[in-house]
C-alpha cells in the first residue's frame, strides 16, 4: 500500500495549502489541497476518518489540527479503482499513522513507495477568480 504523510508532502512540496472542510452533495467531507495553481479535492476514508471529521467539525471549519498525522493512501475502492484518500489516527484505527512512528522513533521517512508524481499529476489547475471592482463614487450614485 503506498502511503505517505501530509507533512512529508509539504515538505516536499507536493502541497503548498489546504482548505477549510468541505463537502460533496452526498456530504461525504474532503479537503482541497493546493499545489500552486493547482487544486485536488481528497477525501476521508470512509471507516474511520470520516465519521470523526463529521462529527467534530462543521462545514468551512479549518481541520489543520487534525491533519498534524494524517495520512494520503492509495486504496482501491468498492469498484477496483484506485483512489487516493486522507486517513487519521483516530481511536478507531488499530494502526500509528507515519507521522506518529516518524516521531516516536525519531526519524524523518523518506517518500518511499508513494508515487508522488502520479499523486501530483490529479491535481487540476484551478479556475481563475477574479475581484470584483469596488464601486466607485461614480457607480454608487447612480444606484441610489
Amino acid at each position: 500500500m503506498q502511503t505517505i504523510s501530509l507533512k512529508q508532502l509539504f515538505k516536499l512540496r507536493a502541497i503548498t495549502n489546504i482548505s477549510v472542510l468541505r463537502t460533496n452533495e452526498n456530504e461525504y467531507p474532503y479537503v482541497t489541497l493546493l499545489n500552486g495553481a493547482k487544486a485536488y479535492n481528497i477525501y476521508f476514508d470512509k471507516k474511520t476518518s470520516a465519521p470523526a471529521i463529521l462529527s467534530n467539525f462543521e462545514i468551512g471549519d479549518s481541520v489543520l489540527s487534525e491533519l498534524v498525522n494524517a495520512s494520503v493512501i492509495l486504496v482501491a475502492n468498492e469498484d477496483g479503482e484506485d483512489r487516493y484518500k486522507l486517513m487519521l489516527n483516530t481511536p478507531e484505527s488499530q494502526y500509528a499513522s507515519q507521522s506518529e512512528l516518524e516521531s516516536i522513533f525519531g526519524l524523518e521517512m523518506a517518500e518511499g513507495d508513494f508515487a508522488i508524481e502520479d499523486f501530483t499529476a490529479l491535481f487540476q489547475a484551478k479556475p481563475a477568480v477574479t475581484a470584483k471592482p469596488a464601486p466607485t463614487k461614480k457607480t454608487a450614485n447612480k444606484k441610489a
